[in-house]
């Protein structure tokens, strides 16, 4: 979907719906901090495997084919190597990525809903409200902010209510915590 996009355009998107994690399938997600998130979770050898290097989805492709594989084979479960994975992944971002500058906010992670807010009888999301709210703050007192103090400050805002975790992802790596502007560094 990214991927025609040129050099020099940027997009932020904001997905405010259930299970909006990967919604544009970004290969980046990024902690608090502005560094990539390092997932580590355990395979089925009870070897620790490193999700950094795989994107969400592949990482879920791989989980339901064992699945499959498991409930209707007599076969022990279908495992990559991490060199597999590794070189899978390092495929999918390259198809994942862009030239372009393109970043996500999405209200949760995947396996999280989002939820709504009420008020004067309209319905909004709650990522669109913490998002307008934050900048609208940012605006009034005439700062600047970085992609990742937006993220900081949106998670304040909903976890005070609602249990998802608003999350940033990117199509390359970017440097999106920095308070100097370059080009390195995404600021609003």
């Amino acid at each position: 979907m990214i991927k025609p996009l040129p050099k020099g355009c940027l997009l932020t998107a904001l997905a405010d719906c259930c299970h909006s994690g990967t919604v544009l399938d970004l290969p980046y997600t990024y902690k608090c901090n502005g560094e990539i998130e390092n997932v580590r979770d355990i395979d089925e050898n009870n070897e620790e495997i490193d999700k950094e290097y795989l994107t969400n989805e592949i990482y879920k492709k791989n989980k339901m084919v064992q699945e499959i594989v498991s409930r209707n084979s007599s076969q022990p479960k279908l495992a990559l190597s991490l060199e597999e994975r590794i070189s899978i992944d390092n495929y999918a971002k390259k198809v994942k990525s862009s030239e372009a500058d393109v970043i996500q906010f999405s209200s949760c992670r995947d396996n999280e809903i989002s939820a709504d807010e009420r008020a004067n009888g309209n319905t909004y999301g709650a990522l669109c409200n913490a998002f307008i709210s934050t900048l609208t703050s940012v605006i009034l007192e005439e700062k600047t902010i970085s992609y990742i103090d937006i993220l900081v400050e949106i998670r304040k805002i909903i976890k005070k209510k609602y249990g998802q975790t608003p999350q940033i992802s990117t199509c390359r790596p970017m440097i999106i915590n920095n308070n100097n502007n370059n080009n390195n560094n995404k600021r609003i």
